[in-house]
């Protein structure tokens, strides 16, 4: 375990210095498309001449560009690129970056893709446009579209009230947002606790609903009355209460920690408590650096016990757990159980492959204050975590005959539904240490490998 703390603040504490700026324009083949893994800002623009410019600190090699298959792949971090293309039909960003439209986008088709909490502000005229969220990411749109399909998991955002469509398929697994301008058909699909919003009524409105998800007019989301607003990240929190209901706080009380975002390294362990793999299963062992664990902890609810220095807690929150397998495996249901298959396929050039599972996440914890004054305490807390799974896919990453393929499988992989286990975690003023063990196998029982999964990582608080 030790170890494993050790590599996550490692990986954390990082020192940049300032540097100067360089700008470089690059030659590239003609493309269509834009692929972006990197933490970078990115403005675009619709132009009969294609440009890319780079401008970046201490040198603009460190952004590397290619074009493969017609899409601009982008890799580096801490850049500002400038990109004109004559026509755009693809977007898809893994990480951080910020992508701003500079101009209004026209064509046939657009594919949009956020996998992370990237952001992309567009204006677009197309006949159809498909935009997918896994994640925290958000895309604000504006413009017109004949047919818009929408597809959130996770707690992404569309804001789209100023993009006038036709026809619009919106489906939330989740606790996303959309909202959006339809005319005549609107087709709703929501599980979990997302909402759909429309500026006005269109013609026909088909709603499929299963969870606390609802379909609302954009004006009805804007409570007015006795309601107090609270917003958390992406969430909006109503309070309806009698008057003199609410106490608040002093500035300086203590208050407990859940609420923020939780950033961690998964791993797993046997039965027996070791870090070494059943024989046999080889094919699961995982890069722990790489496979990182993401927590939006949007609700919480806390109660002082007496005058004591002990909290009672609780709360909402969504976390996704990746787990990044060391091998060139596939995951494989065939025989009745989960397998990893090794591909020994020499055409093949592999560079990741990984198990993402999501979970709606429910704490039940004490937490101890050594002090009523949040800037002198230092906290200690445990208790029980509990989780329902949302959703679950497999990525790989790899080139074949000289293209990059990403393909995702959506799939259970007889993944334990449910899952309980233990936090214990301890810090001070805002700053969180948390270790994470679950008594619940990641799969089930006799369907893979008997392993439990284990989180460690830092809570950033303050919502």
């Amino acid at each position: 375990m030790k170890r494993f703390m050790l590599s996550f603040a490692l990986a954390i504490l990082g020192m940049t210095g300032a540097s100067a700026q360089t700008t470089e324009t690059r030659e590239l083949p003609p493309f269509t498309g834009i692929d972006i893994r990197s933490v970078a800002k990115v403005f675009i623009r619709q132009d009969a001449t294609q440009e890319v410019k780079i401008v970046s600190g201490d040198r603009s090699e460190a952004t590397e560009t290619r074009v493969d298959g017609g899409t601009l792949n982008i890799d580096g971090a801490g850049s500002t690129i400038y990109i004109a293309l004559p026509s755009l039909e693809r977007i898809e960003v893994s990480g951080r970056a910020s992508i701003m439209g500079q101009s209004t986008f026209t064509g046939k088709a657009l594919l949009i893709d956020i996998g992370g909490d990237g952001k992309i502000t567009l204006d677009v005229q197309y006949e159809s446009l498909s935009a997918n969220i896994s994640g925290l990411g958000s895309i604000i749109l504006s413009g017109a579209v004949t047919n818009a399909n929408l597809k959130i998991s996770g707690s992404g955002k569309v804001e789209a009230l100023d993009l006038k469509a036709t026809n619009c398929n919106a489906s939330i697994s989740g606790l996303g947002k959309c909202s959006i301008d339809v005319t005549d058909n609107l087709n709703t699909n929501i599980s979990g606790s997302g909402t759909v919003a429309y500026k006005n009524a269109p013609k026909n409105i088909s709603q499929n609903v299963t969870g606390l998800g609802r379909v609302v007019t954009n004006e009805s989301l804007n409570i007015k009355r006795d309601t107090t607003h609270l917003t958390f990240g992406d969430s909006e929190v109503l309070i309806i209460s009698a008057k003199d209901s609410l106490k608040a706080r002093k500035k300086h009380d203590v208050k407990p920690i859940w609420a923020g975002l939780d950033l961690g390294m998964n791993t797993y362990m046997t039965r027996d408590n070791s870090f070494s793999l059943p024989a046999g299963w080889n094919g699961f062992e995982l890069r722990e650096e790489k496979s990182i664990s993401v927590g939006l902890n949007l609700l919480q609810k806390d109660v002082q016990l007496g005058k004591s220095n002990f909290w009672f807690l609780t709360g909402l929150g969504v976390t996704w757990n990746n787990y990044r397998f060391s091998n060139n495996v596939s995951l494989s249901n065939k025989g009745g159980r989960v397998s990893a298959i090794v591909d020994t396929t020499s055409e093949i050039k592999y560079q990741k492959s990984k198990l993402t599972a999501s979970y709606l996440t429910v704490p039940v914890l004490f937490e101890y204050f050594t002090s009523k004054d949040k800037k002198k305490a230092f906290h200690f807390t445990a208790g029980a975590m509990l989780g329902l799974r949302i959703g679950s896919h497999t990525k790989q990453k790899y080139e074949l005959d000289g293209k990059t393929e990403k393909p995702k499988t959506y799939d259970n992989f007889y993944l334990n539904p449910f899952r309980y286990g233990a936090r214990f975690a301890m810090g001070y003023g805002n700053f969180n240490l948390f270790a994470d063990y679950y008594f619940s196998s990641l799969f089930k029982d006799n369907k893979g490998p008997e392993l439990y999964p284990v989180n460690v990582g830092i809570t950033i608080a303050g919502w």
